[in-house]
């Protein structure tokens, strides 16, 4: 019971460490039992594992995070019941939006929020970091009743491998001082909202999204993770001309893209596409060739996260 009780806790350690270098907030109660008020529900309470919080950039609204973590080692994977643990998620954010309890608990004061999901699936081995896309095509026949704007998100062994790896980056270059404290994630502004531009929180949808970018005004830099391999000149095309649209291609900044996986001829691909966006976009300006050219294009190391069950359980004493 105790093992299980340590390796339970592995994820909850690994998601505050992630979470903080993506400028969220963790509630002070954790691991909680609360009064279910919606009697079709047929339970008596629901759990909160833990809730994080942050400020959406679009709506200046909190927006709350109740997480449910899960721990696992490669060889029980395959026990987790997608289903079942959707369906009670489903059930916690529904009930939380009612909940005085949940509110009293977890709002801090914030009057205008709203909630999301977020399974959590840790494999704490380190020896399966593979998606489970396959596991999600068989959920079928569940009900998912979660407010009218609220979402489930489901951070599986690969998405929590790509963002530990990404936030452990970001302290080897703050050693290193390449990049400051005050670095800031972008956003694009919407047709329906007003100029956004930066902002301390990485949304849950920008840490599921294809990239990440980061500015750092106080060095001059910007950072963008990259998390596909560079396998397509046509993927780094893309990427530029996003650049390009959204005024990131400043000559007074020094730009590095960041790959997890890279295929061999990633940094091939990226100058290639380079020269593919000077004709297809007729670009002349001397000083924008020469500031694309200057991109620098790394693949970083990889790490994994690990926990001693023995020193999880003295702490919990």
């Amino acid at each position: 019971m105790a093992e299980t009780s340590n390796i339970g806790k592995m994820a909850a350690l690994i998601s505050e460490e992630l979470f903080n270098y993506f400028g969220w907030e963790k509630c002070t109660f954790e691991d909680l039992n609360w009064k279910c008020e919606n009697a079709e529900h047929e339970k008596n309470t629901h759990p909160a594992d833990v809730v994080f919080y942050y400020n959406d950039p679009y709506t200046n609204t909190v927006t709350y995070i109740h997480t449910d973590l899960k721990s696992f080692s490669e060889s029980t994977l395959s026990s987790l019941n997608l289903n079942e643990v959707l369906q009670s998620l489903s059930m916690q954010v529904e009930c939380s939006e009612i909940s005085e309890e949940w509110q009293t608990l977890y709002l801090e004061g914030a009057s205008d929020f709203k909630v999301h999901g977020m399974l959590f699936i840790y494999n704490h081995d380190n020896k399966y970091i593979k998606s489970l896309t396959s596991k999600f095509n068989k959920v079928t026949n569940i009900s998912i009743n979660t407010p009218k704007n609220s979402r489930l998100y489901i951070l599986d062994p690969s998405d929590i491998y790509w963002l530990n790896n990404i936030a452990l980056h970001l302290g080897r270059l703050q050693h290193k001082k390449q990049i400051s404290s005050d670095y800031t994630f972008f956003y694009p502004q919407r047709k329906d909202q007003a100029t956004i531009g930066n902002s301390k929180a990485a949304t849950i949808e920008l840490l599921k999204s294809p990239f990440i970018i980061l500015e750092d005004k106080t060095l001059k830099t910007v950072i963008i993770f990259y998390r596909a391999e560079g396998e397509e000149i046509d993927e780094f095309v893309y990427l530029i001309d996003y650049l390009r649209h959204h005024q990131l291609l400043d000559i007074e900044s020094k730009i590095t893209i960041y790959q997890l996986e890279q295929c061999a001829f990633a940094p091939a691909n990226f100058k290639n596409a380079i020269r593919k966006c000077e004709s297809l976009l007729n670009i002349k300006d001397p000083d924008l060739k020469d500031l694309l050219n200057k991109i620098d294009i790394q693949k970083i190391k990889h790490f994994t996260t690990e926990f001693s069950e023995i020193e999880i359980g003295m702490a919990l004493r």
